[in-house]
């Protein structure tokens, strides 16, 4: 879906690499031309609700101190209004 944004960026691994992203930035994978399996170990984390971390050292923005703990979301992968440019 993202994959011909005009302002992407390649990064790119070989085999055996590990690429740590932040989930919420849009990304893709680029189409496998081979007849090769490629392999991917994903693994997510996730900060307990209502934890600032530590290290933060401005405003704490509305849309989080504000947030109702208990909320759940819908999973999708189509960008939505949680997504901003």
């Amino acid at each position: 879906m993202f994959s011909d944004a005009p302002e992407q960026a390649f990064v790119e691994v070989k085999a055996g690499d590990l690429a740590l992203m932040d989930a919420r930035i849009l990304h893709a994978a680029g189409k496998n031309f081979t007849d090769q399996r490629r392999t991917l170990v994903l693994s997510w984390h996730r900060r307990p609700p209502g934890i600032i971390p530590d290290y933060w050292q401005g405003d704490i923005p509305p849309a989080i101190l504000e947030r109702d703990p208990n909320a759940e979301y819908e999973g999708s992968r189509i960008p939505g209004a949680y997504l901003k440019p």
